[in-house]
């Protein structure tokens, strides 16, 4: 009817009293383009804890490298 829908985020994770970790952005416009940006953002955030490459520095010398035994 406004045009706005509500995203909501979840951390995964269960409080001591049993409560999940929630956030709510209420009242946003055009929330599945927000949202498809935040996941973006989020799975992006995961990626890098996961596989780190050296702060990606303009040239990264552990990407897609062979071993070379010596």
């Amino acid at each position: 009817m406004w045009g706005v829908g509500t995203v909501r985020i979840s951390a995964g994770k269960v409080t001591r009293n049993g409560s999940s970790l929630t956030d709510d952005f209420i009242a946003v416009e055009k929330p599945y383009e927000v949202f498809k940006k935040l996941k973006t953002v989020m799975v992006d955030i995961k990626t890098d804890w996961n596989y780190p490459n050296k702060l990606r520095p303009d040239e990264n010398p552990g990407y897609r490298t062979k071993y070379d035994a010596q």
